[in-house]
């Protein structure tokens, strides 16, 4: 048995899952607000939450997430709710640690 490729599976399977459990957490906080379901780039976004995940846990994305829609931003309002523009705000989200947050 190729212990390497089992472990290089293991986290690609890992990876999936992550990104899997924040694009829908993601889409429930869009659903929260809009009350609509989020149209999801499947390309585009996974790769931009892959991208997250090389610096980040996924409770510390989560955490980012429910700050992204609960705060007032005009070019957030004005772009839209995307994982895009999540990405782009994602640094300026950590400044908001003050906010209470609910166990994720």
């Amino acid at each position: 048995m190729n212990t390497l490729f089992d472990t290089n599976e293991y986290k690609k399977e890992k990876q999936k899952s992550e990104v899997k459990d924040i694009l829908i957490f993601f889409g429930e906080n869009f659903q929260q607000k809009y009350g609509s379901k989020y149209f999801c780039s499947f390309g585009k976004d996974t790769k931009l939450v892959k991208e997250l995940l090389k610096s980040f846990s996924v409770e510390e994305i989560k955490k980012r997430i429910h700050r992204f829609f609960l705060r007032r931003d005009n070019f957030v309002e004005t772009s839209g709710y995307t994982i895009g523009i999540f990405y782009t705000r994602f640094n300026s989200l950590a400044r908001e640690q003050f906010l209470i947050m609910p166990n994720i």
